[in-house]
């Protein structure tokens, strides 16, 4: 009930303050993650607080449906954990039939996906532009979506697309690495991760997932003497500390890694 109290509280300072977004302070130099656009964090924020409440101050905004196919969550745009959530606790809602929009937009999504990897020789849901910094945690979040929409329909075929995501991070993909560190026989051993770079063990602490494949190579100009297998979207990774634009590790790329892995596991049993 205090959490709750809470983020109700919060809630309404942030309708009553929606321009003021968050600064980072002079003296702090790492990334900003900056997001000008906030209508995806109040959808959520919404969705958990119907959910939560059943109140209606909160189910217009929760059940809004988004422009286009967003076909999965990312830290700039989070609006698809809500519909999960809509979609997981549809019986707890005061009108159950509330949870359709959210479905839809799952499935709408995972169709996108689904078509991408039945048309990929690969079998990847990943398109050529989905290859960015940090294009192994764009994958595993396509593959969450692809969980959700099994789950809603037990179509197979979403199960092995998503499978095939989790495939690609642990080796089945054009270098033949596994991007996890610790796991495999051939896998991510110099993450741009300082704890790793620190500890004084030649293995980097295992269990991360590495930024992955990322063309735009924006740290191109701080690795010297290293360079990146090629320019390739699949191909263009360099497994060295230096390369923050495709080894770094970050937590909001582990969580789906964690989630869909959990998930597989949970689902095949």
């Amino acid at each position: 009930q205090r959490y709750l109290a809470a983020a109700e509280r919060a809630w309404r300072w942030a309708v009553g303050h929606p321009a003021v977004l968050y600064r980072q302070p002079a003296d702090i130099k790492t990334g900003t993650y900056g997001d000008e656009k906030v209508d995806d964090e109040f959808s959520w924020a919404a969705a958990e607080l119907y959910i939560a409440t059943g109140k209606d101050e909160y189910r217009a905004r929760a059940l809004a449906p988004a422009a286009g196919v967003q076909t999965e969550p990312g830290w700039s745009d989070v609006r698809p954990l809500g519909w999960i959530s809509l979609a997981q606790q549809g019986a707890r809602l005061k009108n159950p039939a509330d949870g359709d929009t959210a479905r839809k937009q799952i499935l709408a999504a995972a169709d996108t996906l689904l078509a991408r990897w039945q048309a990929s020789p690969a079998r990847l849901s990943l398109a050529k532009s989905d290859f960015v910094w940090g294009s192994n945690a764009v994958l595993l979040n396509q593959a969450m979506m692809l969980v959700q929409a099994y789950r809603l329909t037990n179509k197979a075929d979403y199960l092995n697309a998503a499978q095939s995501a989790l495939d690609y991070t642990l080796g089945r993909n054009p270098l033949g690495i596994s991007y996890v560190t610790g796991f495999g026989s051939r896998s991510t051993m110099h993450p741009h991760h300082r704890p790793s770079d620190a500890d004084g063990i030649a293995a980097p602490v295992p269990g991360w997932l590495a930024g992955g494949p990322n063309p735009g190579q924006q740290d191109a100009k701080d690795c010297k003497g290293v360079s990146y297998a090629s320019k390739q979207p699949a191909l263009s990774y360099l497994d060295h500390g230096c390369s923050y634009a495709s080894n770094e590790i970050a937590i909001n790329w582990n969580a789906p890694l964690v989630y869909v892995a959990a998930a597989l596991q949970a689902l095949q049993r």
